[in-house]
């Protein structure tokens, strides 16, 4: 598994939370908009304002969307156990999943690698475009996160997830275990593959 080496720093929960005005206490759930569009986005935060009675902290990273990060800035305060964090671009996504305890989001290769990379259960969902169907796949396979058949299954989902995250955290070190743990073991592994040093 191939990614860049900032994946692999050790951060500072405490000063990233800090960073982006998230509380120090209660579980982090990661809603990043990818492409799966800004009106879903959007509903998949009302659906979770108006069902979850579990304390959580809600980032939802917009991107570029500036409508959907002003609509999701607009719900704050609608539901008492939930923290809304709305949070446009940032360059620094992996800081984000640093301090996130799963990601709701497109199963896209990028994105997934990532949640993997930090060992973030992901929830997404079985309509997605063809050439992400393979992840659906892998994240049934190994236990690694939930599929979900549409936005109205995500509070289940998260609730479960949440309950039991030391259990996918674990099978998805497991996977991880057998490509190496450290950039520069993958570094290493790949050079073997590719070049025959």
């Amino acid at each position: 598994m191939l990614a860049e080496e900032k994946h692999f720093a050790k951060k500072s929960v405490y000063e990233i939370k800090q960073n982006y005005n998230i509380p120090l206490q209660g579980h982090c759930v990661l809603l990043a908009s990818g492409s799966i569009g800004g009106k879903l986005l959007v509903q998949i935060v009302k659906t979770i304002i108006k069902e979850c009675q579990l304390p959580l902290n809600l980032i939802v990273a917009c991107g570029k969307d500036q409508r959907s990060l002003k609509e999701v800035s607009s719900l704050e305060n609608k539901n008492t156990n939930i923290h809304l964090i709305p949070i446009g671009y940032t360059e620094k996504f992996e800081e984000i999943l640093e301090v996130s305890d799963c990601i709701i989001g497109r199963p896209s290769a990028g994105v997934f690698i990532e949640s993997l990379i930090h060992e973030v259960p992901m929830l997404t969902f079985e309509k997605t475009p063809a050439n992400d169907k393979g992840t659906l796949s892998i994240i049934r396979k190994y236990k690694i996160g939930k599929v979900c058949e549409g936005r109205t299954q995500i509070v289940q989902a998260v609730n479960s997830v949440l309950k039991d995250k030391e259990y996918y955290k674990n099978n998805i070190s497991l996977l991880l275990n057998k490509y190496g743990a450290s950039f520069q073991e993958k570094k290493k592994f790949l050079q073997q593959l590719i070049l025959g040093v």
